[in-house]
């Protein structure tokens, strides 16, 4: 493919991705207590009311719409996982920056506000792994690390779905608890 179509194709991709991580993520968010609480489901959806569990609404879409990208840019772009990891710890970097910014100053949060800086996460995400994309090669044995890092990220919310620790950022707001077993 010459250097504008695949602009062009990765521009069309990170648009159609935004698109499918904001809608998969919405739905994700019901899908645990759609499930009848299976613990199996709850892995890859948020489980609780805690930050961390939301942060699953956009790690699971964007690497699931990652394995669909990649399948028609594997041969045109050299540094796509480490886009799609940077993409995963930026979006998710705003969205518990943000949320503890704001509540912290107002004082409580609003769902309303959450679901805005959600979609504006995202769409920072895709716009960065577009231009990331577009830039360029990482040398070959610097390639692994980022496939590391998506590992030790979906390791982390499935072990922390079980055994959470019992910090702000695991605390469901509405129940007081941590995790699928609901510990106090």
């Amino acid at each position: 493919m010459e250097e504008g179509a695949v602009k062009k194709t990765i521009r069309r991709l990170e648009i159609s991705g935004a698109a499918f991580v904001i809608v998969t993520g919405t739905l994700l968010h019901f899908v645990y207590e759609w499930s009848g609480s299976n613990s199996f489901v709850g892995v890859f959806s948020p489980i609780n009311e805690s930050v961390w569990e939301h942060l699953k609404l956009a790690f699971f879409p964007i690497l699931f719409f990652a394995f669909i990208e990649y399948f028609f840019l594997r041969t045109e772009v050299h540094n796509f996982w480490f886009a799609k990891a940077a993409e995963c710890l930026l979006v998710m970097g705003i969205i518990v920056a943000f949320f503890y910014a704001y509540s912290g100053i107002i004082g409580k949060s609003i769902v309303v506000i959450d679901i805005l800086s959600f979609f504006a996460a995202v769409i920072v995400g895709q716009v960065v792994s577009y231009r990331l994309l577009l830039k360029g090669t990482i040398k070959k044995r610097s390639a692994i690390v980022p496939a590391i890092v998506l590992l030790l990220i979906a390791a982390s919310f499935i072990v922390c779905t079980f055994y959470p620790p019992h910090i702000p950022l695991f605390k469901d707001s509405q129940t007081i608890t941590y995790g699928i077993y609901k510990t106090k």
